[in-house]
């Protein structure tokens, strides 16, 4: 079966308030395929590293084949560009290696699919690039470096986009990653990130509105 959209979310509260309000037609190995207002969707859970990741788009893609791929999570924000508490787009991904080295893409990287920025100011802000890291980062003098690296950009850290991304470059396929700030990846991080965490995964109704502008064909650009 075909899916027009495929989506990954990080948490479980949030693959369980998409399937609560939509009809599941197929339920396989975790994913599900179902139809909200007209539309049919593949919903998955995202994994907790990058190779969870991959290899649950990887099945994700296999079983539905999407025509995009949309992901929700947390992330830290790592530059003092990004505001903790806020809704973001990521349009670049990368992987951090254990030295500290930025990886790129596979292959240079699919198109993605974006969304404008909202002209009401509410609604996911862009970030330039989501770096996925293997391990939860806890480390202030590390996350300082990185910040530094990429000061004229807005930065983003997570566990899982970048193996999203390989997935969906495998295959030229187009992707988008929404992250919602929960901490600074700093030596206070798992306090910060425990306390926002549940903040987020009580705001499923806002994941449901950036999904209703993703799907909305006014609204998505595929950059290529």
């Amino acid at each position: 079966m075909r899916a027009d959209v495929g989506i990954l979310c990080a948490l479980r509260e949030h693959l369980s308030f998409l399937t609560s309000i939509t009809t599941p037609l197929v339920n396989c190995d975790g994913s599900q395929l179902v139809g909200y207002q007209g539309t049919v969707l593949g919903i998955a859970l995202q994994g907790r590293t990058s190779a969870l990741s991959y290899h649950n788009a990887r099945n994700l893609v296999r079983q539905f084949q999407p025509a995009l791929i949309c992901t929700f999570g947390p992330a830290a924000a790592v530059t003092e560009d990004a505001a903790l508490g806020q809704w973001y787009e990521a349009t670049r991904c990368a992987w951090l290696d254990q030295d500290g080295c930025r990886l790129p893409l596979r292959g240079g990287g699919p198109p993605i699919c974006r969304m404008p920025a909202p002209a009401h100011g509410v609604g996911p802000q862009h970030a330039d690039l989501l770096v996925s890291a293997e391990s939860f980062v806890a480390d202030t003098a590390g996350t300082q470096r990185l910040a530094e690296r990429h000061r004229d950009a807005v930065t983003l850290l997570d566990m899982t986009g970048y193996g999203v991304s390989q997935a969906c470059a495998d295959v030229g396929l187009p992707w988008s990653h929404f992250r919602w700030t929960t901490d600074r990846a700093s030596d206070t991080a798992v306090s910060q990130f425990t306390r926002n965490v549940r903040t987020l995964a009580k705001r499923g109704n806002e994941v449901v509105r950036i999904l209703e502008e993703v799907l909305s064909e006014s609204s998505i650009v595929v950059c290529r």
